[in-house]
């Protein structure tokens, strides 16, 4: 007998069939049909984007380079700007779009940008911007951001003012020991860090270019923040040629900025700190100071992970520290200089080089006049060789910029040690061919052979005696050297054959020749008054 239809199995087996098909298809329409309304949505916040810039052109009045202006859709809509149909949320054909525009300024590139935000602008909190334009700090693994509330170091909170290079406060931030880290990186703002626990205290330095007026004697470096994706300035980095300084560019990688040791190094050379009133750590060749430096990465003691490239400082980033020092941004003027035997970091003499009130003939003292944080250094409120300086409320100095002149800034938030204390070795060598003949006691054993020197990016090569032309016959910018040669008479003896490793700032027993802005030449053998500053770099 011939069959007409379905039997019952076959018609569960369609019905199967198509609810496969649909388990497989309705998906796909859903995906492509919310993927189109979110494209609509988007093209609809690029073209808010463009009026909320043709309503800036008319409104130039209420714009402003250092606050953040917050615009409501609502104002675009009843001033004409922009049609009400034409910000219908097509991802919900009832709503309105009733978004909030931000309009900042943009330094680096000298023009408003603007950003849509789905909430109202009463909902918004405006983060912390730096008028300056400096980049925002990047905060290796295990650092803390922190400011000083007067008495003690605070965690800092970052979405709030923590640093305002305008008002030469650079951001500081710190590292702790491991016993109580957990608890310190999981506090709120305002958490005070005892000084027993930290470890190591950083200074955050800005990728910048910068140029030098014409002139003679110390002069106003002039700096402009920029980011590290804004092409790179080449100029002669006089008056108006800008040039980015090179220490932002690491090897073949461009930074955003470093963090800098904010003391010369302490501790011992298996663990290294970086803390105020303690000795500088010295008596240790070239080559022991690089290691010790290179082992602080990805290392459980401070917290560090492998994204901050630590080492040890290079004459290059000695100088982008001291020009930022020498600009609007720093104290500008010369450096006070850190008078102590031994070496006793953060401490001031409340003057510059050679200038310093005289104890007993000489210009140091075991103790120093001043501490980093504005107190007198000695076990009393006022000791009587310097009455006449250290008037001081308790132990608290009345003028804080007799110790506050000793760092880079004029403030706290500076860097200290830069004129005084002990000189200080840099990664900065004198090396005119691959293969030649120079006395180099550093451990590097480098006297014949480059082979057991780090890699180019951990050292900057000099191949004259010849300051000018030291570069690959050239200046080498950037570095402190002839650009700022001889300002404030601070030491101008550069490296050669026989003392071929470069070492700066002078030391507590220098007179005139002390200073950030001094140069010397050295062996890179271990020396009692020799100590290093240790720098991470942030790609």
């Amino acid at each position: 007998m011939k069959k007409y239809g379905f039997t019952l199995i076959e018609l569960l087996g369609v019905i199967i069939l198509l609810g496969i098909v649909g388990l497989i298809v309705i998906p796909s329409i859903t995906n492509l049909i919310n993927d189109s309304k979110q494209k609509l949505y988007n093209a609809q916040v690029t073209m808010i984007k463009k009026v909320a810039k043709e309503w800036s052109i008319e409104n130039l009045d209420q714009l402003s380079e250092s606050n953040t202006v917050l615009l409501d859709l609502s104002t675009l809509i009843i001033g004409g700007y922009i049609d009400q149909n034409d910000v219908m949320d097509p991802r919900n054909n009832k709503n309105i779009m009733n978004g909030c525009i931000l309009i900042t300024y943009n330094h680096s590139y000298s023009q408003y940008d603007y950003e849509y935000n789905e909430n109202k602008c009463s909902t918004i909190a405006i983060p912390y911007t730096d008028l300056s334009g400096a980049s925002i700090p990047e905060l290796t693994e295990g650092m803390i951001p922190v400011i000083y509330n007067g008495t003690n170091w605070v965690k800092a909170d970052t979405t709030k003012k923590w640093y305002d290079y305008n008002l030469k406060e650079w951001a500081n931030a710190v590292t702790v020991t491991s016993i109580n880290r957990t608890t310190h990186l999981n506090a709120g703002p305002g958490a005070i860090i005892p000084m027993s626990d930290i470890n190591t205290m950083w200074v955050w330095i800005p990728r910048y270019k910068y140029a030098i007026p014409t002139g003679t004697g110390a002069r106003s470096i002039n700096i402009i923040f920029e980011s590290k994706d804004t092409i790179k300035s080449t100029g002669n980095a006089i008056d108006t040629n800008y040039r980015t300084h090179p220490a932002f560019t690491f090897g073949s990688t461009e930074v955003s900025g470093m963090w800098v040791g904010k003391f010369e190094t302490t501790g011992t050379i298996a663990i290294p700190t970086i803390l105020p009133n303690n000795i500088s750590l010295d008596e240790q060749n070239l080559k022991a100071m690089y290691d010790a430096s290179r082992a602080m990465e990805n290392n459980n003691i401070y917290g560090f992970d492998v994204d901050g490239n630590i080492h040890m400082a290079k004459d290059s980033e000695w100088g982008a520290i001291i020009y930022l020092s020498h600009s609007k941004y720093g104290i500008n003027n010369e450096i006070y200089k850190n008078n102590t035997n031994p070496s006793i970091t953060g401490r001031s003499g409340g003057n510059v080089g050679g200038s310093q009130i005289k104890v007993g003939g000489n210009e140091y003292i075991s103790t120093g006049f001043y501490t980093y944080d504005g107190k007198c250094s000695t076990t009393t409120a006022v000791a009587t060789s310097i009455a006449s300086e250290c008037i001081a409320i308790g132990n608290e100095l009345v003028d804080k910029k007799l110790a506050y002149n000793a760092s880079t800034t004029g403030t706290i938030y500076g860097v200290y040690d830069m004129s005084g204390g002990a000189w200080e070795n840099t990664m900065s060598m004198y090396r005119p061919t691959t293969i030649t003949s120079v006395a180099d006691n550093s451990g590097f054993g480098a006297a014949t052979s480059v082979g057991s020197l780090p890699t180019s990016e951990y050292w900057d090569r000099y191949t004259t005696t010849i300051v000018g032309t030291a570069c690959n016959g050239g200046i080498c910018y950037g570095n402190a050297l002839s650009e700022t040669s001889g300002w404030y008479s601070d030491s101008t003896v550069f490296v050669y054959d026989m003392n071929p490793w470069s070492i700066r700032g002078g030391h507590y027993a220098s007179t005139t020749g002390a200073g950030a802005f001094g140069y010397n030449d050295d062996t890179g053998v271990s020396r009692m008054i020799n100590s290093f500053r240790i720098v991470q770099m942030k790609p």
